[in-house]
């Protein structure tokens, strides 16, 4: 696999520009299923990943919904372009209006199961909590908590 397979520059002004370039060019591609899935979950299980791929044999698009309402991941085998129209990112919304969006373009939406990503600072917290914590995030927390005091 070349490295312009494996790594692209995003393009657009706000996160849903972002994910309609991501999903529309590849896509384009011939790719018969898009996943985006955020940095800001490090700890999500592979499980929800394979659920999502599995969704999408049924659905359009697939999200996996965020406990504060917004979404850890969106995938796609069709995209319309207006499903990213008048979202209002990062909000307590995000996921209840992707969803009307993707509805009203006539797109079926299958949902995942629920994680959490780490938008806030008390989302810190509850990272470092986690049991399946990577070694290396770990290391950094240790690291933070010697300097802290």
């Amino acid at each position: 696999m070349a490295a312009k397979d494996r790594f692209r520059l995003q393009s657009g002004a706000d996160l849903g520009e972002k994910m309609r370039h991501c999903l529309e060019e590849l896509l384009a591609e011939r790719y018969g299923k898009v996943l985006i899935v955020g940095s800001d979950s490090p700890t999500l299980p592979i499980e929800r990943i394979t659920s999502a791929i599995e969704a999408l044999e049924i659905a359009d698009v697939v999200l996996g919904p965020c406990e504060d309402g917004g979404f850890y991941l969106i995938g796609a085998r069709k995209a319309d372009s207006r499903m990213f129209d008048a979202i209002t990112w990062s909000d307590g919304e995000t996921r209840a209006q992707t969803v009307q969006a993707v509805k009203a373009v006539g797109l079926s939406v299958a949902e995942v199961g629920e994680w959490y990503d780490v938008d806030e600072p008390g989302g810190l917290d509850r990272l470092e909590l986690d049991p399946s914590l990577p070694t290396s995030l770990q290391r950094w927390f240790a690291a933070r908590s010697a300097r802290l005091q």
